[in-house]
């Protein structure tokens, strides 16, 4: 599986990370679709599919796991990125229980974008050989 036929639907409340992220992602030739709001993320989610999903955990309307969670309910799974400046206790376990891997959740800001780009497909490789 090569980047240009990657899906990915980047889910962040904030405009300069969305949009940076975006940019990065778009030269890397991943196709990316944005949303800026949890809601705004499974209105996509329910009209598309995306091979992997990048979401922040910290949305102005819901938590990151609620997206998490109601994804999952809807039967869209791809596979998961998330990205957070504060990760505690409770919601790492969270993560874990809906089978966030540990190289799935990044700590904000994210400087290594190479090493991003290996996540991502070493996320969707991982999904897509359990499905």
């Amino acid at each position: 599986m090569n980047e240009r036929s990657i899906k990915i639907l980047l889910v962040d409340d904030e405009e300069l990370v969305r949009s940076a992220v975006r940019d990065w992602l778009e030269d890397e030739d991943f196709q990316v679709s944005e949303a800026k709001s949890g809601a705004d993320a499974l209105e996509l989610l329910a009209k598309e599919s995306f091979d992997c999903g990048i979401l922040d955990l910290q949305l102005a309307d819901m938590s990151g796991v609620e997206v998490l969670k109601a994804a999952r309910y809807a039967g869209k799974n791809p596979a998961w990125l998330v990205m957070t400046g504060n990760l505690g206790g409770i919601m790492y376990q969270e993560l874990r229980e809906l089978g966030i891997a540990d190289d799935a959740i990044l700590q904000k800001p994210i400087f290594d974008m190479q090493t991003f780009s290996n996540r991502i497909l070493r996320s969707v490789v991982r999904c897509s050989s359990a499905a």
